[in-house]
């Protein structure tokens, strides 16, 4: 059989130029069009597959039953009015810390937390199904706890993951599960973290593009960031990210992972380096040679300010964002920064709030189809008593990235073929979204003689080894063929020609 694979960073990087951001960013607004008489906080931002961003945002307490989960969708060069999730769960006081995610038919998937008041938690899911949101689902079945908090959702695969943490607390553990769409039952939760410390939480998952969930998450009491991955039958490792003996990773680091079109993961996270005395955001990537020595992000060396929360996007190794909080500086009590990674180094942090909220924080950071980041947050206003959520993003893109290019954008494939010489044919093709994958290599005669299995695949760049045979294994003869790639209802041919 074929190999298939995604290119290696390095060639990536080789084919795609990577130019820094410089300023750009279209400047601080508000999403949410309520007057700050809400407390609006825990805004989550991702891209669709139309290239739309999606925000959802906790919005309460208001009362028994009522909704406390708010969306809204980037339509015609603005936000359209915010909406309801629906119903809370019944005895559920209010939502929280919801996440979002689409699978490879454009679908949005949405998990949170329900608080009960009394103690007791546990993790809702939906899904947007036409023009509203499903039913609620428990996520968390059997339950393992009383506490089951903070969910992180990622689809790739065929199948919808989620990740929480569940307790009492302390002790807690982080678990998982998935479902493979809309109707189907989430499967009974497996323990991620092993049984060997009182306290493993905070977590996230990221799925690669053959469909393997990927796990981060804290152990406090180590000060360790943990990674482990899913084989299908088990939970591989944990390995620890970061060295203790350099950076230290508290209780609230929030660790956050993101997948490129590569297959390269990258992580952010809040750590305390050896001998400072504030926090600071740290970065790592994870490629063929595991993970890489973490690199501090922010910039402050001598003021100590302290940075909380963060996160992290990236479409390629060197385009690679992150967004954060930083604690104390100046009159106001919190600010929204970022920066970028072009493969070589930071950029300078740029400030992305303005100065008529003090509290601003919980940063969610996505990419959209030019690379251009679009960053959510959190504020309190000092004229009003609560906070309402704020975005904000590059809108030129020019210079930003030659990825992807503009076949790409129109049509949203692109074929090549390299090496179509004695035996053997490299097939490489760029999806510009998520989405079920068809490769077809044709005769002269319109013949079909070999196809690879449809699969869901992430957007990005790939390449398929193809050694000339049909498909019951027979050597092809020499001649003209067709290539043929379908992503959705968008393909892309290709002539070239074999020589035995």
């Amino acid at each position: 059989m074929p190999e298939t694979r995604v290119l290696a960073a390095l060639i990536a990087a080789a084919l795609l130029a990577a130019v820094a951001f410089g300023s750009g960013w279209a400047g601080e607004a508000r999403i949410n069009r309520w007057n700050g008489d809400t407390s609006d906080q825990q805004a989550c931002i991702k891209m669709d597959h139309t290239g739309h961003p999606w925000a959802v945002w906790t919005r309460g307490p208001t009362g028994l039953g009522e909704t406390t989960l708010m969306f809204s969708r980037w339509q015609a060069n603005e936000w359209e009015p915010e909406r309801g999730v629906g119903i809370n769960a019944p005895n559920a006081l209010v939502r929280l810390r919801a996440s979002l995610a689409f699978d490879c038919d454009g679908r949005a998937w949405l998990a949170w937390t329900n608080d009960y008041g009394n103690s007791t938690y546990d993790i809702g899911a939906s899904y947007w199904e036409d023009s509203v949101w499903g039913p609620e689902v428990r996520v968390n079945v059997p339950d393992s706890g009383s506490r089951a908090m903070v969910p992180k959702v990622a689809c790739g695969g065929g199948k919808v993951w989620c990740v929480w943490y569940d307790g009492p607390m302390p002790p807690c553990g982080v678990y998982a599960s998935y479902t493979t769409g809309p109707g189907q039952t989430w499967q009974p939760e497996m323990r991620v973290s092993p049984p060997d410390s009182d306290n493993h939480w905070f977590c996230d998952v990221a799925v690669d593009s053959a469909g393997t969930p990927h796990v981060v998450w804290v152990d406090p009491n180590r000060y360790l960031v943990y990674y482990s991955y899913y084989d299908g039958n088990a939970w591989m490792g944990p390995v620890a990210v970061n060295d203790t003996g350099q950076i230290k990773a508290p209780s609230w680091a929030d660790p956050h992972i993101v997948i490129d079109s590569t297959g390269m993961m990258h992580l952010s996270y809040t750590g305390v380096a050896h001998g400072a005395a504030g926090r600071d955001i740290f970065y790592a990537r994870n490629g063929d040679s595991g993970w890489t020595t973490s690199v501090r992000v922010t910039q402050d060396t001598t003021t100590n300010y302290n940075e909380w929360y963060s996160g992290i996007a990236a479409d390629r190794p060197g385009s690679v964002w992150i967004a954060w909080d930083r604690q104390g500086e100046g009159a106001d009590q919190f600010r929204m920064y970022a920066s970028y990674f072009d493969g070589t180094a930071w950029s300078p942090e740029q400030r992305l709030d303005g100065d008529s909220a003090y509290y601003d924080g919980f940063p969610s950071i996505c990419l959209d189809a030019q690379g251009c980041p679009w960053v959510t947050w959190h504020g309190m206003t000092y004229s009003a008593p609560n906070s309402d959520i704020y975005y904000n993003h590059i809108s030129d893109s020019s210079g930003a990235s030659e990825l992807p290019p503009e076949p790409c954008r129109s049509r949203g494939v692109v074929l090549s073929v390299s090496s179509p010489a004695r035996g053997y044919v490299s097939l490489h093709y760029w999806l510009g979204m998520p989405g079920h994958v068809r490769l077809e290599v044709y005769d002269c005669l319109g013949r079909l003689v070999w196809s690879e299995a449809e699969r869901c695949q992430a957007a990005g760049q790939y390449a398929i080894d193809w050694f000339c045979r049909d498909r019951k294994g027979r050597a092809l003869a020499s001649g003209t063929y067709l290539c043929r790639v379908t992503a959705g209802d968008r393909t892309e041919v290709l002539k070239f020609v074999l020589q035995r």
